[in-house]
């Protein structure tokens, strides 16, 4: 009886190899398929590195340029501190002229929009704390035009009247800022908030005048202390609404009255536990406690309650607040 065919040795042998052959050129044409994947691997490799380094390379611009940018808009600004701080006087100087004073005198950022000036003249000297429009590079830029304005009219033109000046200030913005004129897409509203004293040592007469900004007299009556708000006209300074006046407040003072200017900036930090302004009755409650201390230690106090009520929030503004002793 014959075998299958499928049995004999030369069939088993001719599968085996069809067999060994089939798994080699499955593996030939595998490794094949594999060269063929990694080289498409490899080629998209070399195009996402090259885009990858082609990208890095425009970051790398990008922050160069970002840097250079800041770098050389940090140093404007450097300069233009700089600038302000040469015109504003320092406490030195101003300790040259006032029995005693202090200056709490924080920008929200390097540059300000509060500035304060003075002029002497013999026995009559005037000060003024300006709140300018903003903070920054603009408020800075509206602090130059004032600290010029009470310049020319002061010491040049010789206005006497705190009102006056601060008509013709107001008259000035309006028209240098082109307030009066509709300017399409131009309309400044930039102005200034002020409070402006003018000292006389011979008649012990002191002349206020404000806009928007009040000024605070501490002054011992009879034993007993007394701290006065003296308030502000309610517009300031510019801002567009045009025919404005300004009233002048004569007080009388005594030797050792301390008298209190500040924008806005220390009465409006948020803070506290329940995150609320400051506030004009904590900040009288202040001055009732260091009337009689140094102007050195009521700005320590000054300084030291506004740090603890604003505690880990932003400053929201500028902060100035001057103490003078009369």
């Amino acid at each position: 009886m014959e075998m299958p065919i499928y049995q004999e040795k030369w069939f088993v042998t001719i599968a085996i190899i069809l067999v060994g052959l089939a798994m080699y050129l499955f593996y030939k044409l595998f490794k094949r398929i594999a060269r063929q994947d990694k080289k498409i691997l490899e080629l998209k490799i070399r195009e996402n590195t090259l885009q990858l380094r082609e990208e890095k390379e425009k970051l790398e611009v990008q922050k160069y340029l970002v840097e250079t940018a800041k770098r050389s808009l940090t140093d404007s600004i450097r300069y233009a501190q700089r600038i302000q701080a040469a015109i504003i006087p320092t406490i030195s100087e101003l300790k040259g002229i006032f029995k005693d004073i202090f200056v709490l005198f924080q920008p929200r950022d390097v540059i300000s929009g509060d500035f304060y000036w003075y002029a002497k003249k013999n026995d009559v000297v005037f000060f003024a704390a300006v709140d300018c429009t903003g903070h920054g590079v603009p408020g800075a830029f509206m602090s130059l035009i004032g600290y010029a304005m009470l310049e020319q009219l002061v010491n040049v033109k010789n206005v006497d009247s705190p009102a006056q000046v601060l008509i013709e200030m107001d008259k000035l913005i309006v028209s240098w800022l082109k307030q009066d004129k509709v300017l399409e897409g131009l309309q400044s509203r930039d102005g200034m908030d002020m409070s402006l004293i003018r000292i006389d040592y011979q008649t012990n007469e002191l002349i206020f005048s404000g806009a928007k900004n009040p000024i605070f007299l501490s002054t011992n009556t009879s034993n007993e202390l007394i701290i006065s708000e003296i308030k502000a006209d309610k517009h300031p300074l510019g801002g567009g609404e045009t025919h404005k006046t300004f009233t002048d407040t004569i007080l009388k003072f005594q030797e050792g009255d301390m008298i209190y200017l500040t924008s806005d900036g220390y009465l409006d930090q948020f803070g506290g536990l329940e995150n609320k302004k400051y506030s004009k009755k904590r900040f009288v409650e202040d001055l009732y406690a260091i009337y009689q201390r140094s102007a050195e230690d009521q700005y320590r106090h000054l300084l030291n309650a506004i740090k603890a009520w604003k505690g880990t929030n932003k400053q929201i503004d500028d902060i100035m607040v001057i103490g003078i002793r009369l």
